[in-house]
């Protein structure tokens, strides 16, 4: 089955990402490709923390956003600054479309070995739409999807050929944002840096957890305190005695 969500409206990603926890949360396995994106984004702390039991993220495209001549207004360009690299329509830069293709041959490889209920492609509608990834390369890809996966697409300008082929396509649209409003830059800002902070803050303390099996990000996984077997009464007294203390963690955590 083939997901698209597309449009100019914010929500693409975050859709695929619902579906992401939807799937860990039947305890389905997830395979995440974000394409033109490097791991600076706070969700992606979250995702990692799950494990590659469930969640297996990877990003391809260096730490600088591409684009062709014309899409982007002048005011975007002074933005962006050096983060940006624009090229001539149809000539995007060799090595950019390397990278993308290494990675689109990397999901392939992973999504026929039959390893994953889901296969997430973030920002592939974009790549396609730009010329980083051929249609050629993207219909050999659907070509070997299995009919028990379900693959998202997400990002604008999803080509209409994606569009025919897909079982559901949502388009975003965007009615209302305040990233369009001057005054509501530096709120938006503070509130990022605030939250980032706490990220920071708390994932160490859940990393430590899942490295020593303390806790299991998925409620179907049982919990193994000293990597030894446990009866069962003993089993449910230590699920209980984690819950419990990662209750009252969290209550000390909470955000202001």
């Amino acid at each position: 089955m083939i997901h698209v969500y597309t449009g100019n409206g914010k929500g693409k990603t975050t859709a695929a990402l619902g579906l992401c926890l939807r799937a860990i949360g039947a305890g389905m396995r997830v395979y995440i490709m974000q394409f033109m994106k490097s791991l600076a984004y706070s969700e992606q702390a979250v995702l990692k923390s799950f494990g590659t039991h469930l969640v297996n993220l990877h990003t391809t495209g260096k730490p600088f956003f591409v684009a062709p001549e014309g899409t982007m207004s002048e005011a975007e360009r002074e933005k962006w600054g050096d983060d940006v690299e624009v090229f001539p329509a149809g000539k995007p830069p060799a090595e950019y479309v390397a990278l993308l293709s290494r990675g689109l041959s990397e999901v392939t490889q992973s999504m026929t070995a039959g390893n994953y209920h889901m296969i997430i492609l973030d920002e592939i509608n974009v790549a396609l739409h730009f010329g980083l990834i051929s249609r050629h390369q993207m219909e050999t890809l659907l070509a070997c999807l299995p009919k028990d996966v379900e693959l998202i697409c997400t990002g604008r300008y999803a080509p209409d050929w994606l569009i025919e082929q897909a079982d559901l396509v949502t388009e975003m649209t965007e009615v209302k944002h305040y990233y369009t409003r001057e005054i509501a830059h530096e709120t938006v800002g503070r509130w990022k840096l605030a939250l980032n902070a706490k990220l920071n803050e708390i994932m160490p303390y859940y990393n430590k957890l899942y490295e020593s099996e303390l806790i299991k990000f998925n409620p179907l996984y049982t919990v193994n305190l000293n990597k030894r077997s446990n009866t069962n009464n003993d089993t449910k007294h230590n699920e209980k005695e984690i819950l419990d203390m990662n209750e009252e963690k969290l209550k000390n955590m909470s955000l202001n």
